[in-house]
């Protein structure tokens, strides 16, 4: 008697496992979109997304960027904007808008990938650059926020700006007339510090430290200043506020481009102090290019020596705000070539044939000059 195999498709929980495999197959490769969202899913080489509204289903497809989430709720922005050299009065900024499904799907996925709320805020700061000083500004500034959001794929439904009393802002209930001021230090650490303070060479961070608190914080990973540095001005995770690294791919182009404050979907401290009608000054803090409108001054990151710098051409791109202030700005800017061999002593041992190999790159301005140690220190010391 002779007895065969069954075939393998026949044996005994086949069935059942082939079944369990098309139901994770599936999950794998459909994705349901709820009403009011859209998935924007990106092409691999740049060109136009394809959209997929809800309700409805959408294919994942493998090997392509990972697709993007856009909801289409109502968003919403109060600001006040200050007084100018030549308006007296402050305006306040209210602004309401729906993204548009129908718009294109290129501008559609650049608003996904920024996030509305920031989008609202590089409309009105884009509106502010360009409006200026004007003192017939309501109906301009008006105009040019309904402009700028319909480019945005953003349908509005509010635009309201008014002009406020002359005078100083309300104060808030229980305010008084203490002045906060932050300093950070990128990439200081109790390892590196507390030797030179036993030294007794830092003594004002040995005073604030003796006379007030002090503690090691665990910071975040990956350890990313522009990530870092926006964690902690917005209180709010990465996956929250969008700042990811030094640079990010332009939703736009599909290129990758440095850091920008327009990158941030969230507020940072000066926007929610500017609101309270509280004075800020901002000065060199990480992803802060384009400044933003403040009641007060904002010097972006790219004035001092950082990664991404910028030159007397981009005066009008953001630099400050006030963009008048870059004026003021450029007469305290000290440039690395500035930096003399003594001052550099003082921080380290420097021979004169590295300083002079460092002045000879700096003027060639080239990237060894970022990875030469002498030249590096003296942009550090510049800035």
């Amino acid at each position: 008697m002779s007895s065969r195999r069954r075939p393998w498709f026949r044996r005994p929980g086949f069935a059942a496992a082939a079944g369990v495999g098309l139901v994770a197959l599936g999950l794998a490769v459909v994705r349901p979109v709820p009403a009011g969202r859209l998935l924007l899913q990106p092409a691999r080489h740049g060109g136009e997304p394809t959209v997929h509204p809800g309700p409805g289903w959408a294919w994942r497809l493998p090997l392509r960027p990972r697709p993007v989430w856009l909801s289409l709720e109502v968003v919403r922005l109060q600001a006040r904007l200050p007084a100018g050299d030549g308006r007296p009065t402050a305006l306040q900024v209210e602004m309401e808008a729906l993204p548009d499904r129908a718009a294109d799907p290129g501008t559609l996925l650049s608003l996904a990938t920024t996030g509305a709320e920031a989008a609202l805020r590089e409309v009105l700061s884009h509106a502010q650059r360009v409006l200026g000083d004007e003192v017939d500004a309501v109906p301009h500034l008006e105009a040019l926020l309904d402009a700028g959001l319909r480019q945005r794929a953003l349908l509005p439904t509010t635009v309201i700006v008014q002009e406020l009393r002359a005078g100083p802002p309300p104060a808030s209930a229980g305010a008084s007339e203490v002045r906060v001021l932050l300093v950070g230090i990128d990439s200081a650490d109790w390892d590196l510090i507390d030797p030179l303070l036993q030294q007794g060479r830092l003594p004002h961070l040995a005073r604030l430290r003796s006379e007030g608190a002090w503690s090691v914080l665990r910071s975040d990973v990956p350890t990313l200043s522009p990530l870092l540095w926006t964690t902690v001005v917005t209180g709010r995770p990465p996956d929250e506020h969008g700042v990811m690294d030094f640079v990010m791919l332009d939703p736009a182009t599909g290129a990758q481009t440095p850091i920008a404050s327009s990158f941030r979907k969230v507020k940072a401290l000066w926007n929610i102090l500017t609101e309270a009608g509280r004075t800020v000054g901002v000065v060199g803090w990480w992803a802060t290019w384009p400044a933003e409108p403040v009641e007060g001054v904002l010097v972006s990151d790219r004035v001092a020596f950082s990664l991404f710098h910028y030159d007397e051409g981009e005066r009008s791109q953001g630099v400050t705000y006030p963009p008048s202030y870059v004026d003021r700005v450029a007469q305290l800017r000290v440039e690395a070539a500035d930096i003399g061999l003594p001052q550099m002593r003082r921080f380290a041992a420097v021979s004169q044939d590295d300083f002079e190999r460092s002045t000879g790159l700096l003027q060639d301005g080239g990237p060894e000059s970022f990875e030469h140690p002498v030249a590096s220190l003296r942009k550090i010391l510049a800035s």
